[in-house]
This record gives C-alpha cells, structure tokens and sequence, in this order.
C-alpha cells in the first residue's frame, strides 16, 4: 500500500484541494500540518528541508514532490481525475493555471489575511472590481459553456474540487463575493457536498485561509 504525506501549513490555501482530492477517492494520507505560531519559527527551521524552501510537499513512498499543481496532476492521473482524455486533461491544465494567476494578482489580500502585513480591506478593495468580479464572471460562463455541472467534460475533474475550493476560499475572505454569483455558489454547494469531501470539511480542523 502506498503512503502517502503531505506537508503543508494548518491552512486551506494552497494545499485544501490536494486533501480534498485525498477524501474524494477515500485514499488514506498522513496530513502533516506545519506550525504557524511564535512567529513561524517551526517553518525556518524546517524550511531548509523542503525542495526550494516551499511547500506543500507531498512523500510518495518516501520519494519527494514538491509545486502545488504539479502534486494535484499526480493524484489526479493517480486517482481517475484528470479528465478522460488528453483534450480534457489539458482544460483541467487550463483552469487549473488561471487559478495560478489569480493566487498571483491576490497575494497581498492574502498576506494581509494570514500574517497580518498589510490592511486586508483596503487590499481586497484593490482587486475586487479590477481582479476578482472579472474572474468570476468568466468562470460562470465557463461553467454555463460546458453545461452547468462541470468545468471540464461530464464527469467530476480534479479542476472542478479545486475551482470549489479556491472559490469557496475567496468568501472567507469576503462574505458577499458570491453575490449576483448564483452559478459559482450552487457549483460550490455540489462539489461541497460530494459525501466523502463533506465530511472532510466538517471534520478539518479550524483555519484562518
């Protein structure tokens, strides 16, 4: 049986869906959740270990890989998730690196969030109507295009528990993200309540982002 382990903060951010993928398929893991406390002090001294100082990691029998997506890719092709085909494979890909440039655009909310740097209102004021509302809106018609229930095909993507994650993210953020959203909200509320990645979440220990 493999073993597998993730390392990675006791926050949602950039690791939620990979535990998610994790439930979904009921494939046990070992979540290993850095400290984040007394000023990150665990996280410099166990930095040093991780592939370019970065995690999520995940350990595959003791073999090491390390960047966000290219450990959803795995499980994903590991578990029957990454599309049926290479053409939906690659709108997965597609999805999945818009996320990408939005984690990017919205770094310094997050920040302001997670380690206080910063106002985070005043930040979200920056990029709700110039970053955030365009990005919704086109995901609601990207969802609207492929029929309503999913992102990519007919049939649930690791694209799909990421996008529902990342989304259902932002409205920790700010509560009202969603609204004049409904197609992104019922989305969310779907994906949320797939059996094994409810009881995920409501088993998940309590985080900031």
């Amino acid at each position: 049986m493999v073993h597998y382990k993730l390392h990675y903060f006791n926050f949602g951010a950039r690791a939620e869906f990979i535990r998610q993928i994790f439930a979904q398929v009921d494939v046990e893991y070992e979540d290993f959740r850095i400290p984040v406390g007394d000023q990150w002090q665990q996280w410099r001294q166990l930095k040093s270990n991780y592939p370019n100082g970065q995690v999520p990691v995940l350990e595959v029998d003791g073999k090491v890989l390390a960047q966000t997506y290219a450990i959803g890719r795995f499980l994903a092709k590991q578990f029957g998730l990454a599309g049926k085909d290479d053409w939906e494979a690659a709108q997965a890909d597609m999805h999945i690196y818009d996320l990408e440039d939005l984690w990017q655009k919205i770094h310094s909310v997050i920040i302001a969030l997670i380690q206080g740097e910063g106002d985070k209102d005043e930040e979200l004021a920056k990029v709700k109507p110039t970053v955030l509302e365009p990005f919704l809106v086109m995901y609601e018609q990207y969802l609207k295009d492929n029929g309503g229930q999913y992102f990519v095909g007919k049939e649930l993507t690791w694209a799909d528990i990421a996008i529902a994650d990342f989304i259902d993210r932002l409205t920790w953020i700010d509560a009202h993200i969603l609204d004049g959203h409904s197609s992104l909200k019922e989305f969310v509320h779907r994906i949320h309540n797939l059996p094994n990645i409810k009881k995920h979440n409501e088993a998940r220990p309590k985080m900031v982002f």
